[in-house]
């Protein structure tokens, strides 16, 4: 779970400004490329004191979970720990939504058929992996 939640302040982190791949895509302008890598930029600050406080909450949790656990607290725990995977989810579906609203309409569907060449990328590795499918050339 803690590292769902570091995945998006390593991508923040590392984006470039350039991305000519999902800019040729989705013909996106130079200036909707600066404020999709923006969005980016601003979401490790949001998220890192969430993500410290799930860490904090599963090192308290080992500890709990150590001889004799009460399990009053360690509900308690697991309840608090929910909760803030939810307001990161939250938080997550928030920058998305700020992000799809810097495109047009045209460039929403692209996004779309986006996810679902991710979803379909999956599956072609299992074919793979099962000699359904030859793996793609280098």
């Amino acid at each position: 779970m803690i590292f769902k939640l570091f995945l998006p302040l390593a991508l923040g982190a590392v984006l470039s400004a350039q991305m000519p791949d999902l800019k040729g895509v989705l013909n996106l302008s130079d200036n909707q490329v600066q404020s999709l890598v923006q969005l980016q930029q601003q979401k490790p600050p949001v998220l890192q004191p969430l993500v410290q406080q799930m860490q904090q909450d599963q090192q308290k949790l080992q500890q709990l979970l150590g001889a004799n656990p009460d399990p009053a607290a360690v509900g308690r725990l697991v309840i608090e720990m929910t909760a803030i995977s939810k307001q990161v989810e939250q938080v997550l579906s928030n920058f998305r939504q700020q992000a799809l609203n810097v495109l047009g309409p045209d460039q929403k569907n692209q996004v779309q058929s986006l996810a679902e060449v991710l979803r379909l990328q999956l599956a072609a590795h299992q074919a793979v992996e099962l000699g359904l499918l030859s793996p793609p050339p280098n």
